[in-house]
């Protein structure tokens, strides 16, 4: 995973330069390479949690005073009305949705939203795959985004049978993935 310096060091109020992160990520066992101001990171499979700038900064919290700044949205959000039965609570117990209108799509990313293509040399797609990209980046946490519009019927969540048909199965290989759903 290739996070850039800037990304991290923006949360860190002591504002350490990328060779005393660097060595601070091998104290906490984050294998990895500098590569201009980029650091090149390898994970092993039991650290999934620092596979984001979130859970990263978690871990270098120990060594520095880390500030994430993030708002926490406080106001009651509606239940969305949505047609979903989870066959499968055993292995994937909690699933959420949420729908999000958008009035004007916007033409250009700001701050960090834009950094992240930017610094990492990513292309855009669309707004939305863009902004699912950024926050799982951003947060660690999968999501995917889904045109409301061009959805009906009852959503099924369930294991995939491997005799499953490829339209069916990847539709259910997606719902075994969906955290967010965007609309417009």
């Amino acid at each position: 995973m290739k996070i850039p310096y800037r990304h991290l060091v923006q949360h860190i109020e002591e504002s350490p330069s990328i060779e005393h992160i660097s060595n601070k990520l091998f104290q906490l066992g984050h294998e990895h390479e500098i590569d201009g101001d980029i650091l090149d990171m390898e994970f092993t499979p039991n650290r999934g949690d620092c596979l984001s700038i979130n859970g990263l900064l978690r871990d270098l919290a120990v060594f520095y005073k880390v500030d994430l700044n993030q708002e926490i949205f406080s106001e009651k959000i509606n239940e969305l009305q949505l047609d979903f039965e989870n066959l499968s609570e055993s292995i994937c117990p909690k699933i959420s949705f949420l729908k999000l209108e958008i009035d004007q799509i916007p033409e250009t990313y700001k701050n960090s939203l834009d950094n992240y293509f930017t610094d990492l040399g990513l292309n855009k797609n669309n707004f939305f795959t863009d902004l699912s990209n950024y926050l799982s980046y951003e947060t660690g946490q999968p999501t995917h985004c889904y045109d409301a519009s061009t959805m009906s019927g009852k959503l099924l969540f369930h294991e995939i049978e491997k005799n499953e048909n490829l339209k069916h199965c990847l539709i259910k290989k997606l719902l075994l993935q969906v955290k967010i759903q965007f609309s417009h």
